[in-house]
């Protein structure tokens, strides 16, 4: 199993099967973090610094799906950011958006991720929040309910 443990400083822990993948494309994987990783640090870091909270990689096991763990979540990346003052930057799937605009989370840029010469390619979407009042109302549910 690959595992990688981070915080805002840089990786507290990695598994060295991380460096070895064999389920992924390594020239796939460097171009995705190439257009990724430069449009945050250019629409996000580079304007917001550390006025913002950036979510990355949020995701539920499927074994804990439609049970409340992914909104407590981004329940607490929201109320961190309100407490705190932040705005929430974040890059999405295309299947995520709705779930974020319905946060208030605002379209700031698309990406393509497309290598030359192949016809297979991946959208990604850079989005923003401002700051809010009372997040924690957006979202319903807790860990184990039904709805």
């Amino acid at each position: 199993m690959c595992f990688e443990l981070k915080f805002a400083g840089g990786i507290v822990h990695s598994d060295s099967e991380c460096e070895h993948r064999r389920d992924a494309d390594l020239k796939h994987t460097e171009e995705f973090n190439r257009v990724v990783y430069g449009a945050k640090k250019d629409y996000f870091d580079d304007v917001y610094g550390d006025k913002q909270i950036h979510l990355e990689l949020l995701a539920t096991h499927t074994d804990y799906q439609k049970r409340g763990a992914g909104s407590m979540l981004m329940r607490w990346g929201l109320q961190t950011a309100e407490e705190e003052g932040r705005i929430v930057t974040l890059i999405a799937s295309p299947g995520a958006v709705g779930f974020y605009a319905h946060l208030r989370f605002a379209t700031i840029f698309n990406l393509t991720i497309q290598l030359e010469g192949e016809s297979e390619k991946v959208q990604a979407i850079g989005m923003r929040r401002e700051k809010a009042s009372a997040p924690t109302q957006e979202l319903t549910g807790s860990v184990g309910s039904s709805s």
